[in-house]
């Protein structure tokens, strides 16, 4: 066993790559009090052709040397592009200001260090907020809910806009192509040697589909039918894929017990069953319609032990929870608990269980005792009759309540307590149908990429995993697809709380088969010590990243500095909250040796 530790080839280094905010900012931006923003001063510097350049080499070089002396690490930076940034108005016509464009790519040029760069268009849309406001007053270029088109809404003080992922003739698709096709073609227009700087290149942002309130988060309150699309051409893409899966309308029929007389007449389940009318049983979705309930919660021992979660039903044992997700509400709630890696989570699908009341309980052990009762409760599945469900016969476990280990604490967060369960078949088509759409947005930018110069090595996505987030559905998101291994891109994840050190992470990338992968955002927002932060790099060293990118390092000027929602997550030696402070410490540190 020690002689193949020896022969295992060394890691490759890890990129460090913090995002930067405010690096648009050249010395005559900062100090031209008419000045207000990055939009802003990355035209004034543009036009007088100059760049941040020193600025970002002195942020950098006080963090830490371009290489640390182990070899283990370097040091480096991810330049956000906000792509709709390099529109110009010109006699009422939006157009290409390729200047503006390779102006903002000359810092990769000018600064002696790794780079990522981060090709931004997404749902956060803080750049040209004219070109912004009239794209999104035409619902064409939106994601809808079953209510219509889903306005602007705010994120920490950010504009966020929904647009549309399904509408391949909007305006805001066809710029989006336009501006990003220009951005690929001006990456491949810088020397050789800027070019090899460039350690990856991250496409679009976070993708996915929204929903009201966004900011909240996406939990199990949110209904299912505000999550979006539901915009006509959505609709209708729905039915095409429905054809091109089943061929016939007696082959959907069939498998879905339904009567269909054309996939015209299929429209995507938008009602719930407990509130609403439904014209077909096929109207229903909720959070489990899908045919999955998820049972989650939190678990946290005092003394440190190992905890395993068993989740039974009718007193017969149906799965084991994966434990160690991140729960940084709970943290924040009880703040003597330090560790958010304290969520549980079981997905229970429920499409081949009777119909009845049945019990489901939680046992928790820790080190192997016998499992002690975290939570007992009924939960009814119910047919599509809407029978009188019987009660299913329960075997008792005979576990003792966990409130008998004074060092247990923990709860059971759903589902709730008698939660009715309608499985549409039709519902899980359209969950599939939405995060296929989700996956497929993403490679129409990989692609264009492809075709350049940037090797597919250095192509990652960019995308948000709820799964690791214990108490988040990741329906609403329809994001897990994109997640699975692509010919076009290579994974690229953000990482909050625990995610971005617990061992459910590596869970995921063992489940997906990533061997090559970035996380293009990452905060534990909780301190860490000195250890546990050089772990985190080193997990992620060890398992196939090519950079990480903490978020985020301010470089605004001090006049134009407040405070915001994103305050926690400034990494900077006198901001100790979310351990931010300790977080820049461990990277200075981790350079140095």
């Amino acid at each position: 066993m020690v002689g193949a530790e020896a022969a295992r080839p060394a890691a490759p280094p890890l990129v460090i790559a913090p995002f930067l905010s405010g690096e648009y900012f050249c010395d005559d931006a900062v100090s031209n009090a008419s000045v207000l923003n990055d939009d802003e001063a990355a035209t004034l510097c543009a036009f007088e052709g100059k760049t941040a350049a020193d600025r970002v080499s002195a942020v950098l070089d006080a963090l830490g040397p371009k290489s640390s002396p182990s070899g283990k690490f370097q040091l480096g930076y991810t330049l956000d592009v906000p792509l709709l940034r390099y529109f110009k108005q010109i006699n009422g016509q939006w157009t290409i200001d390729e200047g503006l464009l390779a102006g903002s790519l000359e810092l990769i040029n000018e600064v002696d260090r790794p780079v990522v760069v981060y090709l931004s268009a997404n749902h956060f849309t803080d750049s040209n907020v004219s070109l912004a406001s009239q794209l999104a007053a035409n619902n064409q270029n939106l994601m809808w809910t079953r209510d219509g088109p889903l306005g602007p809404q705010d994120y920490f003080n950010s504009p966020i806009i929904a647009w549309s992922l399904y509408d391949q003739t909007a305006p805001i698709s066809v710029m989006r192509q336009q501006i990003f096709n220009a951005a690929i073609d001006a990456i491949c227009r810088l020397p050789a040697s800027a070019q090899a700087k460039i350690v990856g290149v991250s496409v679009l942002g976070e993708t996915h589909e929204l929903f009201p309130n966004f900011a909240a988060g996406p939990s199990f309150n949110v209904p299912s039918y505000e999550a979006t699309d539901y915009s006509p051409v959505a609709v209708n893409g729905f039915r095409v894929w429905l054809m091109q899966k089943y061929g016939l309308i007696g082959a959907i029929n069939h498998d879905l017990a339904a009567d269909f007389t054309s996939f015209d007449s299929i429209n995507p389940p938008s009602r719930d069953i407990r509130t609403e009318l439904l014209n077909t049983y096929f109207d229903n979705i909720d959070p489990y319609a899908a045919g999955v309930v998820p049972t989650y919660g939190w678990v946290f021992d005092k003394l440190g032990r190992d905890i395993e979660v068993f989740v039974y039903l009718d007193g017969a044992q149906v799965g084991v929870a994966q434990t160690g997700l991140n729960r940084t509400d709970v943290t924040d709630a009880q703040p003597s608990i330090k560790d958010p890696n304290v969520g549980y989570r079981l997905n229970l699908d429920y499409r081949n269980v009777a119909y009845g009341i049945h019990t489901l309980e939680v046992l928790v052990s820790a080190d192997g005792q016998k499992p002690l009762r975290l939570a007992k409760q009924p939960l009814a599945i119910v047919d599509r009759q809407q029978d009188a469900s019987p009660n299913i016969p329960y075997v008792d476990t005979g576990a003792q309540p966990m409130s008998s280990d004074a060092n247990l604490s923990g709860t059971l967060d759903g589902p709730p307590p008698l939660q009715s369960l309608f499985y549409n078949p039709l519902a899980d088509l359209w969950l599939q149908y939405r995060n296929q759409a989700v996956r497929s947005y993403i490679e129409q930018y990989a692609r264009i990429a492809a075709k350049s110069c940037v090797p597919k090595a250095k192509v990652f996505s960019h995308q948000i995993t709820p799964s690791l987030d214990g108490s988040w559905n990741g329906d609403l998101l329809a994001a897990d697809a994109s997640k699975m291994p692509d010919a076009l891109y290579n994974p690229g994840t953000t990482l909050y709380g625990g995610a971005a050190f617990g061992a459910a992470f590596l869970d995921m990338t063992q489940r997906f088969g990533w061997t090559y992968y970035s996380v293009s955002e990452m905060h534990p927002q909780v301190p860490l010590t000195a250890n546990q932060y050089l772990q985190m790099f080193d997990m992620h060293r060890l398992n196939g990243a090519v950079f990480v990118a903490p978020y985020y390092i301010s470089m605004v000027p001090a006049r134009l500095s407040g405070s915001s929602g994103l305050d926690k997550f400034r990494i900077a030696p006198d901001n100790p909250l979310g351990g931010s402070d300790l977080y820049w410490k461990s990277i200075q540190t981790i350079m140095q040796e």
